[in-house]
């Protein structure tokens, strides 16, 4: 009747599933204990985000104001700002891309809380239908 449910939350229903108001409820409580999940993992990768963004930032000060960091300017042997950034994320090649990961991380667990709650959407309107369901049927429980 109701496909597996894979180990981040998802319930995966068959197309022809038809549940039980008390399956639903079982559901809807899975699916509610996985919001509180990803929202404890949300937390963490936006705090992992604004760690690597300090460091990256940190250093990034750092270079802009040393002796050899190139010079914006127009005079001859200046470059241009785009240029002196490419410098500078050159020197700071990993701790740019550590933050640029934990970035895509933490909008990857955004998607997946959005998900989830979407999810849980889905799952009230087919809990609606089946207690329609169920009352037309004479077996609702009342």
């Amino acid at each position: 009747m109701t496909g597996p449910v894979n180990g981040s939350g998802f319930v995966f229903l068959e197309p022809d599933a038809h549940l039980t108001p008390a399956e639903v409820e079982r559901f809807l409580n899975r699916l509610s204990n996985e919001i509180a999940r990803a929202q404890q993992a949300l937390k963490d990768t936006r705090n992992r985000e604004l760690d690597a963004k300090k460091t990256w930032q940190r250093e990034r000060d750092r270079l802009l104001l040393s002796d050899a960091c190139p010079n914006v300017g127009r005079a001859s042997g200046d470059v241009t700002v785009a240029e002196r950034d490419a410098w500078i994320n050159t020197q700071l090649d990993t701790e740019l891309w550590i933050y640029k990961t934990a970035k895509v991380q933490r909008e990857d667990a955004e998607s997946y809380v959005w998900a989830i709650k979407d999810q849980i959407e889905v799952l009230r309107s087919i809990g609606v239908l089946a207690r329609q369901a169920f009352d037309l049927s004479g077996r609702g429980t009342r």
